[in-house]
């Protein structure tokens, strides 16, 4: 799947007017604002693709209520055909033993992906994030750069990287009185935004969290799934050593002195 085969499938969602149910906060932000969108583009791509269109939950569900002879966690790695795609996928070990037909996962907020695509032994992970045009502010967290640092591992270790793509779906909006209207969405694919501070900037103030707002980040980088692991690794350990540097500067060499003096 690439982004063309993904917006084409999206085209209807332009302009479309989502009314507020009875009794909601207009004024609401964040996750809770954007539900409504996330819950349209599942709907969409669903009706597309009706038999490979699944929420994270559902996917693990589906796979696990079919191989329910499959009873030992590492053996339910296995069903995914793919280290990296388990490792994004699944839940922790604790709630995968306790799975069961009267015991299925639900929706968890934190989950890697809103929408996910199984085409064949590909997993295409979609996640959506929605921006009211109204309010400015910084721009959101994204994803955990640790866990695209992890994952970068999984792929090289595992020459993996045919297993997966990931996608985010950066809708903007409006809200006239009774409903949100879409103005803008756009397709973009993480392998292609450049692992750079002007694009993927790194919060480590805010749990590590890659930050940026989605409708303008670029989608220029040009070499395949490898070099880009490579390249966002090379970034990632190079922030990670400044801000360790920068942590032992201003919070432990000028306190040391002290320790020396009186210790």
């Amino acid at each position: 799947m690439d982004e063309l085969l993904l917006k084409t499938a999206l085209g209807t969602l332009l302009g479309t007017r989502i009314e507020f149910p009875k009794g909601y906060n207009k004024a609401a932000s964040g996750h809770a604002s954007g539900d409504f969108f996330e819950k349209k583009v599942y709907s969409i791509l669903r009706e597309a693709m009706p038999h490979k269109v699944f929420r994270q939950y559902e996917l693990l569900n589906d796979l696990y209520s079919k191989n329910l002879k499959t009873i030992k966690e590492s053996d339910k790695s296995l069903l995914f055909k793919s280290p990296t795609a388990h490792f994004l996928l699944s839940r922790g070990d604790s709630a995968s033993k306790g799975w069961s037909l009267d015991n299925l996962f639900q929706e968890k907020q934190n989950d890697t992906a809103d929408v996910v695509i199984v085409e064949d032994s590909t997993f295409n992970i979609i996640d959506i994030k929605t921006r009211s045009l109204s309010k400015k502010g910084q721009p959101p967290n994204i994803v955990s750069s640790f866990k695209i640092a992890q994952m970068c591992g999984y792929l090289l270790d595992n020459e993996d990287f045919g297993s997966l793509n990931i996608f985010y779906v950066a809708i903007d909006w409006l809200h006239d009185g009774q409903c949100q209207v879409c103005e803008n969405f756009e397709i973009l694919n993480l392998f292609k935004i450049p692992p750079t501070k002007e694009n993927l900037y790194i919060n480590w103030a805010a749990a590590f969290q890659i930050q940026f707002h989605a409708t303008e980040v670029e989608q220029t980088y040009n070499k395949d799934k490898r070099s880009w692991c490579l390249d966002y690794l090379n970034y990632y350990v190079s922030s990670a050593k400044a801000r360790i540097s920068q942590m032992e500067s201003k919070f432990i060499e000028p306190f040391e002195k002290y320790l020396k003096l009186y210790g």
